[in-house]
């Protein structure tokens, strides 16, 4: 009644067998099986289209019993709550947390709670959420804001032409129901089985004609809001900003989740742990309908996550067989490399990153042509000078 709205058929009666007895049960239907839905019957206190869209909210904010994942965005630090999906069984993951950090895990266990199947997958959140975002940051660049600005113009065009596509399959629906009707009253009340069949048949249509209409309401209510010039402008002026907005400690994690579900619609995740290299792959689906493909190497059993790269590795490797610890660490700082820690290489760290991956150092030669280091020993005896200090008075 709240949207001026008459429905009948709402609540249906389900009969099954157990234990030798009849059981019922009501169930309540879909809007769309309706046996009768009269939009406009009596004053309203909203309209329809405003009831659907806030029916649709409401179905996104249910949070599932038992842990399945969706819902509002909470306040917790796992940014991709709701959003991340099983690439095997379809679920949406469960979050938890672990460490003293309260880092972010998605797993997903809904079989396992409801049938005592084994657990589909499981995975830290840091480095998925790393991907997402940089995806999502790189499509909100100025360019890509430029885009989407044009693309909201043309979104009023684009929904005007879905409603009037809707309203001519309506209007294709009434001339079908017109004419079984016309068929109805024209059949003789002796002919009862034609009779019978055309009712049927007219009623058919009515169905039809119903559900066009609901489908009518349902485009119109997906109206785009048009964007004031303000509004705009602002687009324009903090989208570069916007990585720092979303990364200031100021920012609230419920306000970043809902900036992420604004943009997405599905993190569909599937994990490859029989490989040699460990990954997951990920199906990102944006609004609109794209679909982008990402990879994520996870670490191995009993490796972390603070670690550097193989190509450093690699790199200071075949750095070592000439140089010392002071230049390799020059050559990677000038290179942009960083430690595992995201710090910058100083001898000190290279000197440890050798000993833990049991790289040799780079070995003492004697000075020649090539111009290679000696130690202070060697050239104070070629030079037949001492290394002692000698404190001489002042002149």
């Amino acid at each position: 009644m709240y949207p001026g709205a008459y429905a009948y058929g709402r609540k249906r009666i389900e009969r099954r067998v157990a234990d030798g007895q009849v059981r019922e049960r009501v169930r309540r239907a879909p809007r769309e099986e309706c046996h009768v839905c009269i939009e406009g019957h009596h004053p309203a206190y909203i309209s329809f289209a405003r009831y659907l869209a806030n029916q649709q909210r409401l179905r996104a904010n249910w949070r599932p019993p038992r842990g399945e994942g969706g819902g509002a965005a909470r306040e917790g630090r796992a940014l991709l709550q709701g959003l991340i999906r099983c690439g095997r069984c379809g679920r949406r993951m469960q979050v938890g947390y672990s460490g003293k950090t309260l880092v972010p895990d998605y797993s997903c266990v809904r079989g396992n709670q409801l049938y005592g199947t084994e657990r589909c997958q499981s995975v830290g959140g840091r480095r998925i959420e790393r991907v997402v975002l940089d995806a999502v940051f790189e499509a909100l660049q100025p360019a890509g804001i430029e885009a989407t600005l044009r693309a909201i113009e043309h979104a009023s065009s684009d929904h005007q032409a879905q409603v009037r596509s809707a309203e001519l399959q309506l209007e294709r629906a009434q001339i079908h129901a017109d004419r079984a009707h016309c068929q109805f009253d024209a059949c003789e009340p002796e002919n009862r089985l034609v009779a019978r069949t055309l009712e049927r048949e007219w009623e058919q249509r009515l169905t039809e004609v119903s559900a066009a209409e609901r489908a009518v309401a349902e485009v119109q209510a997906k109206r785009p809001e048009p964007l004031t010039s303000e509004e705009i402008v602002w687009c324009r002026q903090a989208g570069a900003d916007l990585r720092k907005v979303f990364d200031a400690p100021s920012t609230p994690d419920r306000e970043r989740k809902q900036l992420l579900r604004a943009i997405l619609t599905d993190v569909v995740m599937t994990v490859d742990r029989t490989s040699e290299q460990h990954s997951a792959q990920l199906r990102v689906v944006w609004e609109g309908g794209a679909v982008t493909e990402h990879t994520v190497a996870l670490p191995r059993t009993g490796s972390h996550t603070r670690c550097t790269d193989q190509d450093t590795i690699a790199l200071v490797r075949q750095l070592a067989e000439r140089y010392p610890d002071k230049q390799i660490a020059a050559i990677l700082s000038r290179q942009g490399r960083r430690t595992g820690a995201g710090n910058q290489f100083t001898a000190h760290n290279v000197h440890g990153l050798r000993s833990y991956q049991k790289i040799p150092a780079c070995p003492v030669r004697a000075a020649g042509d090539d111009g290679e280091v000696v130690t202070t020993a060697k050239a104070a005896a070629e030079l037949d000078v001492s290394t002692v200090a000698t404190a001489f008075p002042p002149a």
